[in-house]
Formats: C-alpha cells, sequence, structure tokens
C-alpha cells in the first residue's frame, strides 16, 4: 500500500499513519492490482480503475488490553517496534533481543494478530513484511 503514497518514503521509512490517512483519502488497490512483491522498487499500478479498499477509521491504543480487546473485536493491528540487527536474521520461535545487539534507526510496523504466553514470558503473534523465507 504503500508503493502508492508518494508521501512516505516506502521500505525506507514512512509513517503508519501516512499510510492509514491516504487509505481514508485515496483507497488501497485490490491485491491482485498490486500484488505484494517484498520489494522496495515495487511501482502503484498507473491505471487504478477497480475496487478499492478504504480506511474508514483508525485511533491510537495503549496498554496490553486495549490492544487485545482490538484483536479479538475488530481483527489485526498494526504496531510498529524497534528493530535491533538480530531481528533480521530471526528464525523461529519467540524473538528476544540478544545482549549487545545493535539498534537500528527507526521502526518496523507489523501487524499484530494474536498473544501469547510461555513459561517465561508474555509474548505478541505477529506477521511482518519481510516475505515468506524471513522467521
Amino acid at each position: 500500500m504503500i508503493s502508492c503514497d508518494k508521501k512516505t518514503q516506502g521500505c525506507k521509512g514512512g509513517s503508519v499513519s501516512a499510510a492509514l490517512d491516504f487509505g481514508k483519502k485515496e483507497g488501497y488497490p485490490s491485491a491482485a492490482a498490486l500484488e505484494y512483491s517484498g520489494s522496495s522498487s515495487t511501482e502503484c499500478p498507473k491505471n487504478l480503475d477497480g475496487a478499492r479498499f478504504f480506511v474508514q477509521e483508525y485511533c491510537v491504543l495503549g496498554g496490553e488490553e486495549a490492544i487485545k480487546r482490538e484483536v479479538m473485536n475488530n481483527g489485526p493491528v498494526i504496531a510498529v517496534m524497534p528493530v535491533y540487527r538480530d531481528f533480521l536474521a530471526y528464525k523461529e520461535g519467540v524473538y528476544e533481543v540478544e545482549e549487545g545487539a545493535l539498534k537500528i534507526q527507526g521502526g518496523q510496523a507489523v501487524k499484530v494478530v494474536g498473544w501469547g504466553k510461555n513459561d517465561e514470558s508474555n509474548y505478541w503473534v505477529i506477521e511482518n513484511s519481510f516475505g515468506q523465507t524471513w522467521g
């Protein structure tokens, strides 16, 4: 969706709220019109005739319980998380920042789809946009 909004910087950085505001005003093309490639060079289709999907409203949530309620009542939510170098090599399981890992400037927008608890901690279940070979 961010490849159509030239006010953001696409995969090189941007703003979740700017992308959502674009969705309210312009609407997003269908997945068939703009298939995800995982590339920062993806171009917005020249002809956006056809189905568009519009953001009706959005809000900013605070706290674990509010986020859980939103996921349960309305589906996935967008979150921005800090990213450390070791996150780029993540393979499976509950991600925890390795001691001494360098923080990368900015953050990563992810989709929170659920949560869980193991013996050690509570965690969020997320989907990332790095493609199917990541994680």
